[in-house]
């Protein structure tokens, strides 16, 4: 699990650039997909390291900052974890 001081503070910096809720068409970017469509494409696969929520009376796909702030913590983490060994 991440340090949680680490994820809150990406959390914080997500929730300042775009809100408690991250739309698909921002998404792709912040998760290092290279175009929008390879993003598609990994959703079609069943591949988003993240979870979508489609929200009633909305267009569109949507992640919470916090579940994206979690992710990259991880990745994180396991990038030290990697250099340190």
């Amino acid at each position: 699990m991440p340090s949680n001081s680490y994820a809150l503070e990406i959390q914080q910096m997500l929730v300042q650039e775009y809100g408690a809720l991250i739309c698909s068409s921002t998404l792709w970017r912040i998760l290092g997909y290279p175009t929008a469509n390879a993003y598609r494409k990994a959703r079609y696969k069943g591949t988003l390291p993240i979870k979508e929520i489609v929200i009633a009376g909305r267009r569109g796909r949507f992640v919470l900052a916090s579940d994206v702030a979690i992710w990259l913590a991880k990745l994180a983490e396991q990038e030290h974890e990697g250099v340190e060994k």
